[in-house]
């Protein structure tokens, strides 16, 4: 399936560094100006009929909302569409103004390069099937009376190479996309569990902006024990589980994170009963521990979530102090099963 926001990366990697550094309104200038342009040189060359002439300008000037849409919703679905209806436009015109003699047949040169910069496989396959036919069936019905053909020829031979940059380019994005996601995933995945580490936890929680739900904190009670008596590879095949456990048991809107050692870091959004929830991740625990035949217990610290919460920081020092709250009142052990 598509991704609507990520149709043309290259127009959202440009938009976010216009943002980034303070220069949308320049870039809506920018656009404004290529717009009046554009507008100048259709009425200039070409003698439209006024109804079609308006509705092109109305289209060109729509460019500006569509730019603000990718820029507040962060996706490029709605630009990818107007930049194929744009070629549409320029391929219908060139049918109906002379072919290769027409004015505009040197314009296709304009999307085609904005086709490539965008990175986009969608939009530069669109611009080849739009151009290569339009060239051709032009050139077969509309055969043009000028012997001279250089000037065309070396016209066509240009966009075919931006239309090849363009696919090279999409090709380069997305292997560099390929390429950092699974360095990014890396960098925010814990190596043992497949969890969240501590980075990825606070990248997924700042995303995520929470306002309900629950915050919880947990460790393994005598985990050390195990490493002790037991071994280093029975302590990580603990870790394992219990971090397979939660990843299976839990919604999937649950954002669960290893932070260290042997603690757990769980938020879940829709959660409203702390009891139970307390009571599911004990049992998620002493199910993994029984799959490697040892009893295992954990201490759980939990609490609420609201939009008057504080920072991530208190919360977590609150759950954390809850957790060794619950720990010295249980003090539970840790036996072998037979």
């Amino acid at each position: 399936m598509l991704k609507l926001n990520r149709l043309a990366p290259g127009a959202l990697y440009s938009i976010k560094l216009f943002q980034k550094k303070g220069y949308i309104r320049s870039l809506y200038g920018m656009y404004m100006l290529f717009a009046l342009l554009l507008i100048w040189d259709s009425i200039y060359l070409i003698a439209f009929p006024p109804a079609v002439m308006a509705a092109w300008t109305i289209f060109v000037c729509a460019g500006v909302f569509v730019i603000k849409h990718t820029i507040d919703n962060h996706s490029t679905g709605m630009l990818s569409l107007y930049l194929i209806l744009a070629f549409i436009w320029w391929s219908a015109t060139i049918f109906g103004t002379g072919g290769w003699e027409s004015p505009i047949f040197y314009f296709a040169g304009i999307p085609l390069i904005l086709y490539a910069l965008s990175g986009s496989l969608l939009l530069n396959t669109a611009g080849a099937l739009i151009y290569g036919n339009t060239v051709l069936f032009s050139g077969i019905f509309m055969f043009p009376e000028s012997s001279d053909f250089i000037l065309p020829l070396s016209i066509i031979g240009v966009n075919v190479l931006t239309i090849a940059g363009g696919f090279l380019i999409s090709y380069a994005l997305h292997h560099y996309e390929k390429t950092f996601s699974n360095l990014k995933e890396k960098v925010y995945t814990d190596y043992l569990t497949g969890l969240y580490n501590r980075e990825g936890f606070l990248k997924a929680w700042g995303n995520r902006r929470p306002k309900r739900g629950i915050f919880a904190v947990m460790d393994l009670n005598q985990f050390k024990q195990i490493n002790d008596n037991l071994g280093h590879h029975t302590g990580d095949k603990v870790l394992q589980q219990v971090g397979s456990g939660l990843k299976r048991e839990l919604p999937d809107s649950a954002i669960v994170g290893r932070i260290g050692g042997d603690e757990f870091i769980l938020y879940l959004p829709h959660a409203v009963n702390l009891e139970a929830e307390q009571q599911k991740v004990e049992t998620i625990v002493a199910q993994a521990g029984e799959t490697i035949g040892i009893s295992l217990t954990t201490s759980v610290g939990m609490l609420f979530v609201s939009p008057k919460s504080g920072s991530f920081r208190e919360l977590y020092k609150t759950a954390d102090e809850n957790m060794y709250h619950h720990k010295k009142a249980s003090r539970p052990a840790i036996k072998d099963m037979v």
